[in-house]
């Protein structure tokens, strides 16, 4: 998971909300009641709405990563715009995130209830649910279909889409490099840090992030780390090449060969090794070997 710096395009995505603000005002009234679902992605119109144009510059700021599992985006269909504080939050909840230690959700942020029913509000502290602050990406936490029986199961819904409304701090915030361990087997595990340790496993647990096509995701990126990129790209377009790519290093491994089979033949196929090319992250990622 990687440190998300807030302010480093802050000044253009808060353009984007004071121009969308200054669409919907109510010049009688001096208000501006902020509606995320029905003004904010729609207008002026679908293909230049103020969401694509914030989700454009959250992504040159997450340099087209995933903010909870680092699959590496596009912006063509394949994400979903975070509220880091849910759209649905209360009074009671805020306090959650609006701590010290994140700047970005205490000094810049306000309801958007509060801010919508103020006249004249300051336009210092920005509406939540259309504030840059308090947006990132996150992948749709599609991971490829396996056939089981008569059925096709989605396997494994990861991030955002299974995070849905609950509380969890945005880690990603933090500038600690103590708060997320990779395993080397694929595991996501919290850090030496105890003050963060309970946020941080909710994190894992709520996002899915040890859901078990991740898990696989990430070992095999271990299992390759040793190889340059370029072989694996080059290799991985062929289904026996890749299959020789992966069967050379799994076999220097200590993996059971229940294990082996089960990660060859999840990989042969093509959906999963495209996937897996996704987290090309992971291929330079620092990984706990104990």
């Amino acid at each position: 998971m990687q440190h998300i710096d807030k302010s480093v395009h802050r000044e253009e995505g808060n353009s984007i909300t004071l121009r969308y603000l200054e669409s919907i005002k109510i010049e009688d009234e001096q208000r501006y009641p902020v509606d995320y679902n029905n003004s904010f992605r729609n207008l002026p119109d679908k293909e230049n709405s103020y969401y694509k144009q914030m989700t454009d510059i959250l992504l040159v700021n997450q340099r087209y990563y995933c903010c909870y599992c680092m699959r590496r985006l596009t912006g063509n269909k394949d994400i979903t715009l975070e509220h880091i504080i849910p759209q649905n939050v209360d009074k009671s909840r805020i306090s959650y995130y609006q701590r010290d230690e994140v700047s970005e959700l205490k000094d810049n942020i306000v309801l958007s209830e509060d801010f919508s029913h103020t006249p004249n509000p300051s336009l210092e502290k920005l509406p939540h649910t259309v504030a840059y602050d308090n947006l990132s990406i996150s992948c749709k936490g599609e991971l490829p279909k396996r056939k089981h029986s008569k059925d096709v199961i989605k396997d494994g819904q990861c991030c955002n889409n299974a995070r849905r409304n609950e509380d969890l701090f945005p880690i990603y915030l933090l500038d600690n490099s103590n708060l997320i361990v990779y395993h080397k087997s694929g595991k996501v595990l919290e850090g030496s840090d105890e003050y963060w340790q309970e946020d941080v496993r909710k994190v894992i647990s709520k996002a899915k992030l040890n859901c078990p096509t991740l898990q696989d995701i990430r070992l095999l990126w271990f299992i390759l780390k040793d190889n340059a990129m370029e072989e694996i790209c080059s290799l991985g377009k062929e289904k026996d090449t890749r299959l020789d790519l992966i069967r050379d290093a799994l076999f220097l491994t200590s993996l059971s060969d229940e294990k082996i089979d089960n990660l060859l033949a999840k990989f042969e196929k093509e959906d999963y090794w495209n996937t897996f090319l996704l987290y090309d992250w992971f291929h330079s990622v620092i990984w706990d070997e104990a």
